[in-house]
């Protein structure tokens, strides 16, 4: 029973389908010991068990700090890699993330890491000389495309550690577009914080991890769902603020050494951060991204949804049309019909996922929800403007579902051959089954082989065709 609670905790923190998550929600299923999983003392000191053997070494097995030659690149960079290509639209930027404040949450410890990777079917990703990590939350300064300073909350884990850790920042999936719908509030399971498993497997490798819940969740302002630059500025000046907050709590600075993941919604703000860091946060040595069952092509995946509608997709796309009219200026009433224009900005501002999706008839009609604006020149141009087609120099492993409930097939070829085209350097993974399997089992454990592999100096594998 404990298995099935963990394993549906892990899944529900990475589905956009509705249904599987109600964002913030406090009243889940539990078992009543998994809290037991982990120390919620809020004495941060180290067990001194915390190393279940007597290797005194405080690194990784995969010695990840250690095998990155600097000098492997001939231009200087650490990624061993040749430059692709790069961009600095975004560097005219002002760095933001600074730390505003944070709040100690938990701390795990390697025999609570341990369990619950085996419950979650992944003991895999077990280490011999694995550390505690502290998990806090956090609350930082960000920026709007618009140049408006704004705020974001997230958790983030700091391992215990004398060598500097790299770093995983994690993008989560749709939970909705209000207050009360942020991750970093949410308990699941007994375990305060519980969007933090998403990441178990990277703090079981030792990394530092940070997990935005983007601004707009949890913070003043509205979110700007899947818009590009605002979520890849969450997740850069997220990394920030997790150096800060090392700093504020006296443990080990991670490394500049960093790696950006995440799934469905997160595997967008991936791509975002993807194309942006080079610019905007040069500081970041970023050694690859992992972006799950992204929803890349928006025009394609709009198109599709709207042909082929699912009482999910058609909430989702009513939900880009409410975040666009606000973030792109379009008039809400050329995207919906009555009484849906009035309705949809309502239940956005109230509801997490799965009360959204319910408010849409179980077999949708999109003539009677969309207006003709919703295939105008206006709203494709911001569909187009927030696809992160764009060529940049850290090699991408794009994992993907065989049979994606949520992201129509054509978006995901169509983002393949867009992020091809433009030149990067793309490994792309088919997992079987559905929108949640790129994330999780498996998936889990490939991902974070191959940042460990990164780390290590393994070449990243290119499966575009010859341009």
């Amino acid at each position: 029973m404990a298995k099935e609670i963990l394993r549906g905790l892990f899944a529900s923190m990475l589905v956009v389908a509705a249904g599987c998550a109600n964002g913030g929600g406090g009243d889940d299923d539990t078992d009543g010991d998994a809290d037991s999983d982990v120390d919620s003392d809020s004495d941060a000191d180290t067990d001194s068990d915390a190393d279940s053997d007597s290797d005194s070494d405080s690194d990784s097995d995969t010695d990840t700090d250690a095998d990155v030659d600097a000098d492997a690149d001939a231009d200087g960079d650490a990624d061993g890699d040749p430059d692709v290509c790069s961009s600095d639209e975004w560097s005219d930027w002002v760095p933001q993330g600074e730390l505003i404040e944070y709040e100690y949450v938990t701390r795990w410890t390697p025999d609570g890491i341990r369990l619950v990777l085996i419950l979650l079917g992944v003991p895999e990703l077990d280490r011999r000389n694995m550390r505690a990590s502290r998990v806090y939350r956090i609350r930082y300064l960000t920026q709007s495309p618009e140049g408006e300073i704004r705020e974001s909350t997230g958790l983030a884990s700091l391992p215990e550690v004398d060598a500097a850790p790299p770093v995983l920042a994690y993008q989560h999936g749709t939970t909705g577009l209000a207050d009360g719908c942020e991750p970093s509030t949410m308990t699941q399971g007994g375990i305060d914080g519980s969007s933090i498993v998403q990441v178990l497997g990277w703090m079981a490798h030792n990394y530092a991890t940070v997990l935005t819940d983007y601004v707009g969740l949890g913070t003043e302002g509205p979110h700007p769902y899947l818009v590009m630059e605002a979520e890849g500025a969450s997740a850069i000046d997220g990394v920030r603020a997790l150096h800060a907050l090392a700093a504020e709590v006296g443990l080990t600075d991670p490394s500049s050494l960093t790696f950006f993941a995440g799934h469905s919604q997160g595997g967008h703000a991936t791509l975002a951060a993807h194309a942006m860091v080079s610019s905007y946060g040069p500081e970041i040595e970023c050694l690859g991204v992992v972006p799950e069952a992204p929803p890349g092509e928006l025009p394609t995946l709009v198109d599709e949804i709207i042909a082929n509608p699912t009482q999910t997709g058609v909430a989702l796309v009513s939900a880009i049309s409410y975040a666009y009219s606000g973030a792109h200026g379009i008039d809400l009433g050329e995207l919906l019909l009555e009484p849906w224009v009035d309705d949809v900005p309502v239940w956005a501002e109230s509801d997490c996922l799965g009360a959204l999706v319910a408010r849409f008839p179980a077999e949708p009609d999109p003539a009677a929800i969309f207006a003709p604006g919703i295939d105008g020149s206006d709203f494709d141009a911001a569909l187009v403007l927030n696809s992160p087609r764009g060529c940049a120099d850290p090699p991408i492993r794009a994992q993907v579902a065989s049979a994606d409930e949520v992201i129509p097939q054509a978006g995901t070829d169509g983002l393949h051959d867009a992020l091809c085209a433009a030149g990067n350097i793309v490994e792309w993974v088919v997992y079987p089954g559905g929108h949640s399997a790129p994330a999780v089992d498996g998936a889990h454990v490939d991902a974070v082989a191959w940042t460990d592999g990164r780390l290590a100096g393994a070449e990243a594998v290119d499966d575009c065709p010859d341009q």
